[in-house]
């Protein structure tokens, strides 16, 4: 495993990779919630990654 040698960012990296396969309620919800996040400012990352997994 390489992962090691990657420090903790590669998950901001994979923010922006569209995830094929998923029901159009997915991406959805998805595009919703990265609305309100750049509605509110006070949303961080860490919410809207677990929908990137």
């Amino acid at each position: 495993m390489d992962n090691k040698k990657h420090p903790q960012h590669p998950k901001a990296s994979q923010v922006r990779v569209e995830p094929f396969g998923l029901p159009e309620s997915v991406n959805k919800v998805k595009s919703e919630i990265i609305q309100i996040q750049d509605l509110r400012g006070e949303f961080t990352p860490m919410v809207i990654s677990p929908f990137y997994l």
